[in-house]
């Protein structure tokens, strides 16, 4: 797992971050769920470079990482905007996305996900700890913000 600052602990709450809008409520959530255990909120980006991928160069694949790696260090620095005391992991994964937060949080952890429309996670049914679903988010949605 290529750019992992700490493992995550015990009883770690556990979000995948793709830096889409949909996984800021459930990154957020993440670090209030953790306050509230006295843990570390883990946050894990996907970079899904492990797998032979016949179309990518070795740049692609370095700049890839590179970009997880950013978009962890961006997210972090948006989770401690809002709560400076937490410490906060970051694993980037060179797994899938769907099987890196299960593993991330195996098997004492919490995986918090945000909605994911139709298809979801499937993967997560077969997760061996709890996994939260943050609800859709916007106008019509009960969402204050």
């Amino acid at each position: 797992m290529s750019g992992t600052t700490v493992r995550p602990g015990p009883s770690s709450v556990v979000v995948g971050v793709d830096g889409s809008p949909s996984a800021h409520p459930g990154v957020m959530r993440t670090a209030a769920e953790a306050a509230l255990r006295g843990s570390t909120p883990c946050l894990v980006q996907a970079a899904d470079t492990d797998a032979p991928v016949p179309f990518l160069s070795e740049a692609e694949i370095v700049r890839s990482r590179r970009a997880g790696r950013e978009l962890l260090d961006r997210t972090a620095e948006a989770v401690t905007e809002r709560d400076p005391e937490p410490a906060v992991v970051k694993e980037l994964s060179a797994g899938p996305a769907p099987g890196s937060p299960r593993r991330a949080a195996a098997p004492t952890g919490t995986i918090v996900v945000g909605h994911r429309g139709p298809g979801g996670f499937s993967s997560l049914r077969h997760a061996h700890c709890p996994v939260e679903l943050i609800p859709r988010q916007g106008p019509g949605h009960g969402s204050t913000s």
